[in-house]
């Protein structure tokens, strides 16, 4: 197996007190939560999947969810042991909500090598919250958020949703404006994304679907603009910041190897057989009774293998997402011809959506509004063979 000098890990936490109305993540509301089991079931897989893939040093950590700001204190402690003696993680991230966070778990967090906390406001509107099926904390938003500016002395980011049914552009400009008014220096700003199956997606008709989405674009500019106006620079489709990025987020885009811990959590690994991406599936009950540490063979997990062709094709579907775009070298390595990938993209390069720069190719961040336009462009032109070695792997 490949020794892994440096990775990232994330580790899921799927439980929550309520199921928002647009998420399709892997959650479970329950009152009862063994949560000395699930502390267990996720270290003994940290150690089984940390020894059979020689995993050295931890470059960033997330831990997501669900609702992470439920676990214990204790419960939490015992987890962090995974990255406390590592002195090569720049950057760990707990998600946090509202509802749940005190003053103390602040203090928590600092002590146990946090440094970063992502929360899940959505909205600062609170009727739009709660629409959306998020409760509001007893504080309210802005005394939980003047709590975090006074006592909280590492990283901040919020998450927002824009385009939910009953908000206007002018919402989502206050939005914004309140998020830089308490300094926030990260903004996750999604795009509302109907999933199927969602309370919210089975309200909506198809025209009020149509007519939500264009509503959605044709704001869209007014409100890129006036992020760019507050000083939140753009660095991926949907991330923007005023200094730093998020770096485990970078991990997901360069496609850097990196363990998901927990279920319905994912791996994204570099073996002799392959670039192997791995899932455990969605289900608590198995991954307790197993107790976290199960052989790769068993069922629990999901096991894809992709040779260069479809690694290649990742490689620039999730590259081209930021700023920092796609190592040249690494396009070269799983045998696309390179000259010829740029002759098929010289109108983008004419245009300056794509820019080559020394040994990266990248999107502007203009382009970054045309990606789904863009990746539908490289993947046609990736189905022609004369752009590949002869012996790349055909898989």
């Amino acid at each position: 197996m490949t020794e892994y000098d440096s990775f990232s890990l994330y580790i899921h936490i799927p439980f929550c007190i309520s199921k928002c109305q647009y998420c399709d993540f892997y959650s479970l509301t329950s009152t009862s939560i063994d949560w000395i089991a699930f502390q267990n079931a996720l270290l003994n897989q940290w150690n089984y999947l940390s020894s059979l893939f020689n995993m050295k040093k931890i470059n960033t950590v997330y831990i997501g969810g669900g609702t992470p700001s439920m676990v214990p204190p204790a419960v939490l402690e015992k987890i962090s042991g995974i990255w406390k003696n590592q002195t090569s993680c720049k950057e760990i991230t707990l998600e946090v909500n509202p509802n749940s966070l005190r003053t103390d778990d602040l203090f928590l967090y600092n002590k146990l090598g946090i440094n970063r906390i992502s929360m899940g406001i959505q909205s600062f509107n609170q009727d739009i919250r709660r629409s959306m099926g998020r409760r509001e904390p007893e504080k309210g938003l802005k005394g939980i958020l003047d709590m975090v500016e006074k006592h909280w002395t590492g990283r901040f980011s919020i998450d927002l949703i824009y385009g939910y049914p009953g908000t206007q552009w002018k919402d989502w400009i206050s939005d914004v404006d309140r998020a830089a008014q308490h300094n926030i220096e990260h903004l996750s700003l999604y795009q509302l994304t109907l999933e199927n199956g969602t309370p919210l997606a089975k309200l909506l008709s198809k025209k009020e679907t149509k007519d939500l989405l264009d509503y959605q674009d044709d704001y869209w500019p007014q409100l890129r603009d006036y992020l760019s106006f507050k000083d939140y620079k753009r660095y991926e489709i949907s991330n923007f910041s005023r200094d730093e990025p998020s770096y485990h987020n970078l991990h997901y885009w360069n496609m850097d190897p990196w363990i998901g811990l927990g279920p319905g959590a994912w791996s994204h690994l570099n073996t002799n057989k392959g670039h192997l991406h791995l899932g455990n599936r969605e289900n608590l009950e198995d991954f307790l009774s197993l107790g976290g540490g199960m052989p790769l063979d068993n069922d629990f997990y999901i096991k894809n293998y992709s040779g260069p062709k479809d690694y290649t094709r990742e490689m620039l579907m999730m590259g081209l997402r930021s700023i920092y775009g796609v190592k040249i070298s690494a396009l070269k390595e799983n045998g696309l011809i390179f000259p010829l990938f740029l002759d098929h993209l010289k109108q983008w390069i004419h245009s300056k959506d794509i820019l080559v720069d020394k040994n990266i190719i990248k999107p502007s961040v203009k382009s970054m509004d045309r990606h789904n336009q863009l990746q539908l462009y490289i993947m046609e032109c990736l189905d022609n063979p004369e752009l590949w070695s002869v012996n790349v792997d055909n898989k």
